[in-house]
């Protein structure tokens, strides 16, 4: 049996699973964003995406201007 569940991400979420990318220097790909999103909502909850801060402190270290730049080319590729 196979289940869908679809979810909207908000920017903070995006942003919270590029950083998880880039922390654990996992290429910010589409398909890798779209995993970081799907493994966090599967090892914490539908929490993670109301409350993104659960992500964790340690992925606030990653440079915000490579955030940015990754932000920038993914969010025209999802619909921001």
């Amino acid at each position: 049996m196979n289940v869908t569940i679809r979810f909207f991400i908000d920017e903070e979420t995006l942003t919270m699973a590029v950083r998880h990318c880039l922390h654990f220097q996992i290429e910010p790909s589409f398909p890798n964003v779209k995993k970081a999103i799907r493994n966090a909502v599967l090892n914490n909850g539908k929490s993670i995406i109301d409350f993104p801060e659960s992500w964790g402190d340690d992925l606030m270290d990653v440079n915000q201007v490579e955030v940015d730049k990754v932000l920038k080319f993914l969010m025209p590729v999802l619909g921001f």
